[in-house]
C-alpha cells in the first residue's frame, strides 16, 4: 500500500506539474523585479517617469510577440523542451544584464530580449501539462502553474527583491534573483521528456479509447 501511495505521488506527471510551476513563477518574479527595484535603480540611472513606463511596456510587447512567434516554433518542430529550455536560460541571463545596465537604453534593451523569452513559457507550459495531465486532473494541474505567478511572482518578489536591494544592492538583487531560472533551466534540460509529434498522437488515442470504453460501461 505504501509503495503504491508513493507511487501515485512521486510520478511524472506531478513531477511535470512543479517543474512548470517554478519555471512560470520564476518568470513572474523576474519580470516583477524591476518595479520593485526602481526606487534603487533611479538613485543610479536617474530615469523618468516615462522612462520607467517605457522599460515596463517594451519587455510587455516582446513577451506578447515573443509568445506568439516561439510557440509557433515549438509547434513547427514538435518539442517543448528545445523551446522552453532555451528561453529559461536566455531570460535568466537577461536578468543579470539588466543588473549590469548603465543607462536607460542597455536596461531597456535587456528587459525586451527578456520579454521576448518569457513570451513562451505559459503557452508551452499549459500545452506540456495537456500532454502529460490525466484527463481528470488537466484542469488542476493548469491552475496550479498559473497561480505560481501570484504566489512567487507577486508575493515573493517584493520581498525578496526589496530586501537584496536594501541589503547590498540593486546590481546584486538582479544577480541573486538570475539564480532560481539557470537551477531550473538545468532540471528542465535534465528531466523534462521531449515527446515526438507521432508520440503525442498516439498518447491522444490511447486516451480517446479508453474514454469511449468508459463512456459504454
Amino acid at each position: 500500500m505504501e509503495q503504491k501511495k508513493m507511487s501515485r505521488i512521486w510520478n511524472y506527471q506531478n513531477g511535470i506539474v512543479l517543474m512548470m510551476f517554478f519555471t512560470f513563477g520564476i518568470v513572474f518574479m523576474e519580470r516583477l523585479s524591476v518595479v520593485y527595484l526602481f526606487p534603487f535603480i533611479n538613485e543610479d540611472l536617474h530615469l523618468t517617469n516615462t522612462q520607467m513606463g517605457l522599460v515596463a511596456s517594451t519587455l510587455a510587447i516582446s513577451w506578447a510577440l515573443g509568445g506568439y512567434i516561439f510557440s509557433s516554433v515549438s509547434d513547427l518542430i514538435g518539442s517543448s523542451k528545445k523551446v522552453l529550455v532555451p528561453a529559461t536560460f536566455v531570460f535568466s541571463f537577461c536578468t543579470i544584464l539588466s543588473g549590469l545596465a548603465r543607462n536607460f537604453a542597455t536596461l531597456v534593451i535587456a528587459r525586451t530580449i527578456m520579454g521576448i523569452s518569457e513570451g513562451p513559457v505559459l503557452p508551452i507550459a499549459q500545452a506540456t501539462i495537456r500532454k502529460e495531465s490525466t484527463p481528470g486532473r488537466r484542469g488542476v494541474n493548469a491552475g496550479i502553474v498559473q497561480g505560481s505567478a501570484q504566489l512567487i511572482g507577486a508575493t515573493l518578489t517584493p520581498l525578496f527583491a526589496t530586501f537584496l536591494a536594501v541589503k547590498f544592492s540593486w546590481q546584486v538583487s538582479f544577480f541573486v534573483m538570475s539564480v532560481p531560472g539557470i537551477i531550473m533551466a538545468i532540471i528542465l534540460w535534465l528531466f523534462m521528456r521531449d515527446h515526438k509529434p507521432s508520440d503525442n498522437n498516439n498518447k491522444e488515442k490511447k486516451r480517446g479509447k479508453l474514454g469511449r470504453v468508459h463512456q459504454s460501461i
